[in-house]
């Protein structure tokens, strides 16, 4: 789902926004997510994305295997800052499209998306991302996605451990001068 396409705008039941997320979401107080405006309309709810300045992971270049890590660590700290204003980030919707970068700074901000999650389904969501990124990435840095991943699969790690992980590879990308 390319949000460019949708003209910015998604509609879905109401039902998957709750009132006090919409209220949040809403309130452009949140520096995780991508600015959004909620209109109700045929008993859906319209979501409308202010993406000016940023553009999707998908449409980021990824020849520079340290520039992917920086993104990566960024996109999980976004995540961990979502629990800060009580959304669960094991519901947010992680894709290349709903993932956005500012094209000067590389700020890091999530269209937030609901997804239809129940159980660890977050963790499987990560793993997606992370696949989708694998399929991109330089030769030089699948092997620190494999790296992530696994820490992911089998360890169960948690958002907190997953950014020092990432920011780990980051070190050893730097220090190694992949990329």
């Amino acid at each position: 789902m390319n949000l460019r396409d949708l003209n910015y705008e998604v509609e879905l039941p109401e039902e998957l926004i709750k009132p006090f997320e919409k209220k949040v979401l809403e309130s452009g107080l949140c520096d995780f997510a991508i600015p959004m405006s909620f209109f109700r309309q045929n008993g859906l709810q319209k979501i409308r994305y202010e993406c000016s300045g940023y553009v999707a992971f998908s449409e980021v270049n990824l020849s520079d295997t340290s520039n992917v890590f920086e993104i990566i660590e960024k996109t999980l700290l976004a995540l961990k800052k979502s629990g800060e204003y009580l959304i669960d980030p094991g519901k947010i919707l992680l894709n290349q499209d709903t993932i956005y970068v500012h094209h000067r700074h590389k700020d890091v901000r999530i269209a937030y998306v609901p997804g239809l999650y129940k159980g660890n389904r977050g963790q499987q969501n990560l793993i997606e991302f992370l696949l989708m990124v694998e399929e991109r990435i330089p030769a030089s840095g699948k092997g620190y996605i494999q790296k992530l991943k696994e820490e992911v699969i089998y360890n169960n790690r948690s958002l907190p451990d997953l950014v020092t992980i990432v920011g780990e590879i980051r070190r050893e990308i730097f220090l190694c001068e992949v990329h």
